[in-house]
């Protein structure tokens, strides 16, 4: 994160944040897509 926040000029607990909340948003999406695949396949 340290890098990224250099990177973009940003502080780095915003980056630390901002990773935080789209990796939950991306683990519910896959979560649910597995769920949805299971029940597709019986």
């Amino acid at each position: 994160p340290g890098e990224i926040a250099e990177l973009l000029n940003m502080p780095v607990n915003t980056v630390k944040s901002t990773l935080h909340r789209t990796l939950e948003e991306l683990r519910g999406k896959l979560t649910r897509k597995l769920k949805e695949a299971r029940y597709a396949i019986f």
